[in-house]
């Protein structure tokens, strides 16, 4: 199994490196005015990574084309045309890229789960790998990466219905907050990734897995007074942060599942960011750009064991 890093920045090369990194996945907004990704595929490919681009764009930006001025009914097929016209012509700019991963948030296109929607992420996908596979047949494309609780209906309900064939990799997102309990995270965990393996292989064409963002949150604050149990709980929200020096435990024992479910790429958030959710507390640097301190022995447990 490859590790990389998520949300892979110029200048990131040296943490890859102490990684052992094969990846860098960054973003994309297919609706900005500059595109200056080629700075950031080309300092990637200077370190020995290959670039996943999670290409992406504002959903108003869609919704703009599917409801315009005078129609009374909205037509998808213009927005879904303009997404995929936009990703090959990143694609035409960016031959290093050749992998690419379709809208990879929670913030993408509903998932069709049987209702009548204008844009549903299925059709989306559908549609980007129609015209990708016409012009860039050396492209694989990775689905969205959906979160733990999404990801059996995400695959039943909406790729095997309505795109079974139109990717190449099972994206998933796995920023995962914890129970306090590995044995009882991983046994959950796994029973949802063998679901979504019994679908990948009966109904979709047997993709594999892989997840273009993965993290544990974590705290510098150490292990909290004895009532509150092995972690802390963020304020305001409902994520469970464990204490920096003892995230490796957690680390090793979800990467083993994904080794054991056939992972073939895992990408680590890179730093904490500005947001009240997993993905500010998730990094393996802090928002400052300090390292945390389970960085260096989780590189030596990547070196020994994967």
């Amino acid at each position: 199994m490859n590790i990389g890093l998520a949300h892979y920045r110029i200048g990131d090369g040296p943490l890859a490196r102490l990684l052992g990194g094969r990846a860098a996945q960054f973003e994309v907004d297919l609706d900005g005015e500059r595109d200056d990704a080629g700075d950031t595929v080309f300092d990637a490919w200077d370190n020995g990574l290959k670039p996943i681009a999670d290409l992406r764009t504002k959903l108003a930006t869609l919704c703009a084309l599917i409801y315009t001025e005078g129609k009374p009914v909205g037509d998808r097929f213009t927005a879904m045309g303009w997404f995929a016209e936009r990703v090959c012509r990143f694609l035409d700019r960016h031959p290093l890229v050749q992998d690419v991963e379709v809208w990879g948030d929670n913030d993408c296109p509903a998932i069709n789960l049987g209702v009548v929607r204008s844009l549903d992420y299925g059709g989306l996908l559908s549609w980007t790998a129609a015209a990708v596979r016409r012009e860039h047949p050396e492209v694989r494309l990775w689905t969205g990466g959906f979160g733990p609780n999404l990801l059996p209906d995400a695959i039943h309900k909406g790729f095997a219905k309505y795109a079974p064939d139109a990717f190449d990799v099972c994206n998933y997102r796995p920023l995962l907050t914890t129970t306090g309990d590995t044995d009882v995270d991983c046994e959950t965990l796994g029973m949802r990734l063998d679901i979504g393996r019994a679908t990948l292989n009966q109904r979709c064409a047997g993709q594999p897995f892989a997840a273009s963002c993965f993290g544990v949150p974590t705290t510098a604050a150490g292990r909290p007074p004895r009532p509150l149990g092995l972690f802390y709980l963020v304020p305001h929200t409902h994520i469970r942060a464990v204490p920096e020096d003892e995230a490796l435990e957690w680390y090793a024992a979800y990467l083993r599942l994904f080794v054991a479910h056939g992972f073939e790429a895992v990408c680590l958030l890179a730093r904490d960011e500005d947001r009240a959710d997993l993905y500010g507390y998730s990094g393996l640097r802090d928002s400052s750009g300090r390292e945390k301190s389970f960085v260096r022995p989780l590189a030596d447990w990547l070196h020994s064991e994967l």
